[in-house]
């Protein structure tokens, strides 16, 4: 009897080279979504780090775009909750069935701190074989710890980042109305939506560009104004003319003497002089 062969395939990638795992029970200690984020860095870094398994401040604050003393803030809480040691390591180990996982790309789409705290929670709950979850924004506000709006604000943003798809659902009372149930969140994914935070970067820096070149360009063009033509610098018009109190008609200011010349240009000649003092003794 011939035997038949198993049709080719292409070999499954392993998820532990593209995904880390984060353990369920994370939920039971409502973190802030600041300390989650850093909880989750870390299990990332002890599932794919090569050599160590003990990051420091410096380096998580670097990659997670925070300041080096909210690293450590957090990192102090994260220790008195008995979740990582004094070293900086996790203090719980990693067991099969109590454990979801998060693909790595997601530390490069620059997340919000609640935006990703929401969006762990939705891969937390979601159908491994549909990738779909439909909890709703109170279900998910209570898990998290967040605000009623902050869900609401973080759905958007995870939507907008193209990391999920957000449908509506309808359902029928006994009355025979129809009702608005839960959203449906698929799960996309995550390569689509580095692709496309990649071209935003890429968008972005083009019109840094040109609006650099724009005011580089409006600069030069009043230093040519200033220059003048020539490339000399144009003299500032005179001042305004003040009358002095007590000062005789036929005197000349400064600024006519500068303009017009000499004080012996303005001054009265001599003759004048004797016929203005003649007329004064006559009178």
């Amino acid at each position: 009897m011939r035997k038949h062969r198993a049709p080719l395939a292409w070999p499954r990638r392993d998820p532990r080279r593209y995904r880390f795992a984060v353990p369920n029970e994370v939920w039971a200690y409502k973190l802030r979504p600041t300390g989650f984020l850093i909880l989750s860095y870390l299990c990332y870094w002890q599932a794919h780090d090569r050599e160590s398994t003990v990051v420091g401040a410096e380096a998580v604050a670097d990659s997670l775009r925070l300041t080096v003393a909210t690293v450590k803030k957090h990192l102090a809480a994260l220790t008195g909750k008995g979740l990582v040691t004094e070293s900086g390591g996790l203090a719980f180990k990693r067991e099969a069935g109590k454990f979801f996982t998060l693909p790595n790309e997601v530390f490069l789409l620059a997340l919000p701190p609640s935006a990703f705290l929401v969006y762990a929670y939705l891969l937390y709950c979601e159908d491994r074989r549909t990738h779909q979850c439909h909890p709703s924004c109170r279900t998910i506000a209570g898990a998290t710890g967040l605000a009623l709006n902050t869900v609401v604000k973080a759905v958007g943003i995870l939507a907008d980042k193209g990391l999920l798809a957000v449908a509506r659902s309808r359902w029928f009372n006994e009355a025979g109305l129809k009702r608005n149930g839960n959203n449906i969140y698929t799960i996309l994914p995550t390569r689509a939506a580095v692709e496309d935070y990649h071209q935003r970067q890429l968008q972005q820096v083009e019109v840094d560009t040109a609006r650099w070149e724009a005011q580089k360009s409006a600069v030069k063009e009043k230093a040519g104004e200033r220059l003048g033509v020539a490339g000399a610098p144009s003299r500032p018009p005179p001042p305004a003319v003040r009358t002095v109190q007590g000062q005789r008609k036929g005197v000349p200011t400064p600024h006519e003497m500068d303009t017009a010349g000499s004080w012996a240009a303005q001054s009265p000649k001599p003759q004048e002089k004797q016929g203005r003092s003649a007329l004064k003794s006559r009178r």
